[in-house]
């Protein structure tokens, strides 16, 4: 589900953004990804590993939780990107797209989770 699409800086504006929203269990969590676009315009993708709590093996875009120390969501994504591509991919972030909520299954956990995504653009 679509939830907005003007840029919130990090949890304390999405709190404000979504706070009357009746449809977001109380019980989210936060990811950032970035649509990552090479020198040839094709997006980049990675292969989730057999150890991911969810979406197992799956091509995916790059990104990943937003951790309580990140100072904010970019320095998130920052963070996750060096964590999932290392820090030769030099991916440059661009605008923000859109802000969506959906629920994935944790095999971890065996439970759902419920999740917003912010999702940026980007240029490698």
């Amino acid at each position: 589900m679509k939830l907005f699409s003007k840029e919130v800086k990090d949890m304390n504006e999405l709190n404000k953004v979504i706070k009357n929203n009746n449809e977001i269990s109380k019980k989210y969590e936060v990811a950032v990804i970035v649509y990552a676009f090479d020198e040839e315009n094709k997006i980049i993708f990675q292969r989730r590993g057999q150890g991911c709590r969810d979406e197992q093996l799956k091509l995916e875009t790059i990104g990943g939780r937003v951790k309580k120390s990140d100072m904010d969501f970019r320095t998130a994504l920052q963070r996750e990107i060096e964590e999932e591509v290392g820090t030769e991919a030099n991916i440059e972030l661009q605008e923000f797209i859109v802000a969506t909520y959906a629920k994935t299954f944790d095999v971890r956990n065996n439970k759902e989770q419920d999740w917003i995504y912010l999702v940026y653009k980007g240029n490698s």
